[in-house]
């Protein structure tokens, strides 16, 4: 597979959304906590249907006029701000992350354990699907609720909901289930997936003014064999793909004993010790012999040699007399020596 190219660089600075921070959230009680992870309030039981408990967002990004270069382009950061994402972030180009659709080349140097808006990923998915995802999960899919929007009928919905997703990256496949006023948009990556939920939470499809709001979370895996093995690939794939990153980092040191690792050829323990005493002498200035010292190690050694090939004879020739005259004990007498009273 090619290698992704960065995109190009923008030739205009990204805009501000907005004046100053906007809070998101609904307004609560004096002393209620406020739960990130479910975005409302704790405390008190919400009553009725969730789609008329939905509020439509107070801002929305718009890719033709907000995108641009930003701090992040030039410090190479790998993700997207997420104030961007909700057309909600007031620092423009002084913001420390990008102010763009993602590409695959961002997705490139994703890794498992977080989205493209630097959140953690978990390993399960939350209760209502909604949230960062989860990491044992291409999570390429979004499951939509349209409501109102199901007026328009099969045809020119499809084509409206299309057009809306479009614009966050490309669309592998669309399904519409018109009964139960849903979809499921696949995107061809995570990244775009990630981005097109975000933006397009509680807003409204492009040329639609059934004033409905949209629910956007993501899907549950499809139980269709094909589908199953598809993503089992694809995961595969990405594990892959994360343990070459892994192994391609190390040090050349560390690379080397891990490809021996992999390969199952492992060096002996007598290989070992002799290469560590080898490094040790050779690292070891003490160990600096000069010419005549050298030589006098060395005539040791062949001293040390011929004793042992001289005892080694020696063992030999007795060996050869024992064999011809019999084998004898301690004392020097003959085994085969036959007593006198026989």
């Amino acid at each position: 597979m090619a290698t992704e190219q960065p995109p190009r660089r923008a030739d205009r600075p990204a805009r501000r959304q907005v004046d100053s921070p906007v809070y998101s959230g609904t307004a609560g009680a004096a002393g209620e906590v406020y739960n990130i992870w479910y975005h409302k309030h704790a405390g008190g039981r919400e009553f009725g249907n969730i789609n008329k408990r939905k509020q439509k967002a107070v801002t929305k990004c718009n890719l033709d006029l907000d995108s641009g270069y930003t701090r992040g382009d030039d410090q190479r950061v790998p993700y997207i701000c997420l104030h961007f994402a909700r057309g909600c972030c007031f620092k423009g180009e002084e913001c420390t992350y990008l102010h763009r659709k993602p590409t695959r080349w961002d997705q490139a140097r994703l890794d498992l354990t977080h989205d493209i808006f630097v959140r953690e990923r978990h390993r399960e998915d939350r209760d209502d699907m909604g949230g960062v995802g989860c990491m044992n999960k291409p999570n390429k899919t979004v499951y939509v609720h349209f409501g109102g929007a199901a007026t328009y009928g099969y045809e020119k919905l499809q084509q409206m909901i299309r057009k809306t997703f479009a614009q966050y990256g490309t669309i592998e496949s669309l399904s519409v289930k018109m009964q139960k006023t849903i979809a499921f948009v696949t995107y061809d990556i995570r990244a775009s997936a990630e981005f097109a939920k975000e933006c397009l939470a509680n807003q409204s499809l492009l040329g639609s003014t059934a004033d409905e709001v949209l629910d956007v979370r993501w899907s549950y895996d499809d139980a269709n064999p094909r589908a199953v093995m598809k993503r089992k690939r694809e995961l595969e794939e990405q594990m892959a793909s994360a343990v070459q990153k892994k192994i391609d980092s190390m040090p050349e040191s560390e690379r080397v004993n891990h490809n021996l690792e992999a390969s199952g050829h492992y060096p002996s323990a007598q290989d070992a010790v002799e290469d560590d005493i080898d490094r040790y002498l050779d690292d070891d200035p003490y160990y600096d012999f000069t010419e005549e010292e050298e030589e006098e190690e060395g005539d040791k050694k062949e001293e040390v040699e011929a004793a042992g090939n001289a005892g080694a004879s020696k063992s030999q020739t007795a060996q050869e007399q024992s064999e011809k005259g019999g084998a004898s004990n301690a004392l020097g007498l003959l085994g085969d020596y036959e007593s006198d009273s026989d």
